[in-house]
């Protein structure tokens, strides 16, 4: 592997590009060490110096970042890349990852649905996860496991919303009642959960 250019990143990293198509980021302490020079030829010892570094290091970055939330193997990957390691590091690490459970979209579909259930409607929570990188699947499996009454729950909040308008059903006109049914499928709301509590 031949070293092609290396670009400085802020105050202690550098992102170093091959002659091969390869690049990665280093911190100044490591390019010094390992010789890595614009150029240079890097040799199978120091390939594999490398490769244990940013293994290290990715395992370091995906910690520090699901210390305080969880993540998507998506989102997970996404942050990886930006942080220039290389697809076959970070593809091992988020293998490694999930084995060990600290990746686990299905259980971080599961806290996301009970800590909104109450609030938001089934299609405005399944749009969040699915923006979080989540598949179908595993959102319609993390519905079944959280064993909520999404009909039921849904029509509580309608209500809910309806008693804080101050709208009432039987007092309002026909286009007064289209506005709040339109407000209320913005939202996120079936069709059917509206015509429910308007009776109409």
């Amino acid at each position: 592997m031949t070293v092609k250019t290396i670009t400085a990143i802020g105050r202690s990293k550098f992102k170093i590009e091959t002659e091969e198509g390869t690049s990665f980021a280093l911190g100044k302490k490591d390019v010094f060490l390992l010789g890595i020079q614009e150029g240079a030829l890097l040799d199978a010892k120091t390939c594999e110096e490398i490769s244990q570094i940013l293994r290290r290091e990715c395992l370091r970055k995906c910690g520090m970042l699901l210390q305080s939330r969880d993540y998507s193997e998506k989102a997970l990957r996404e942050k990886l890349s930006q942080a220039f390691f290389p697809v076959d590091i970070a593809e091992g690490v988020l293998k490694e990852l999930k084995k060990a459970g600290y990746v686990n979209e299905t259980r971080m579909a599961e806290d996301y649905i009970r800590l909104h259930v109450r609030d938001r409607s089934r299609k405005r929570i399944e749009n969040d996860l699915l923006g979080k990188g989540l598949s179908e699947e595993t959102i319609s499996l993390a519905f079944a496991e959280a064993e909520a009454d999404m009909d039921a729950l849904e029509r509580e909040q309608i209500q809910k919303i309806l008693e804080k308008k101050n709208f009432d059903p039987a007092l309002a006109g026909w286009e007064e009642t289209m506005k709040i049914k339109a407000f209320l499928c913005r939202k996120g709301y079936s069709q059917e959960a509206v015509r429910a509590v308007l009776g109409r």
